[in-house]
């Protein structure tokens, strides 16, 4: 994929789970996201994890359990509205989402 794209992709959606989870990190982009929403090939640990070398800098990665699509108990609802997700995709009415960022004071005593 990186020899199409140089750069990387924009977002990644993963549904195979940990298995592939490593190479959807690599395909991403600086500022790129990964989701995970799926565990189709297991969702085990992955061997020897190091996430301080295995995660890139800048890549964001987000975690949608299935849990979080299953009927509510009482409603019977989804939690998610899937419907009009895909609605508003078809439309192009979703936009992405901005960066936030926080200001820390330069110098800050600190006490115990």
């Amino acid at each position: 994929m990186r020899g199409q794209l140089p750069d990387g992709v924009d977002g990644v959606l993963g549904l195979i789970g940990t298995r592939t989870l490593l190479d959807s990190l690599r395909m991403a982009r600086y500022a790129g996201r990964v989701g995970i929403a799926g565990f189709l090939g297991g969702g085990g640990p992955i061997a020897a994890f190091d996430p301080l070398a295995q995660l890139p800098s800048g890549v964001h990665l987000s975690l949608f359990p299935s849990r979080s699509c299953s009927a509510h108990r009482r409603s019977g609802s989804p939690r998610v509205p899937f419907q009009r997700v895909a609605d508003d995709a078809a439309c192009d009415l979703l936009q992405r989402a901005r960066p936030t960022s926080l200001t820390l004071p330069t110098s800050s005593p600190l006490t115990a």
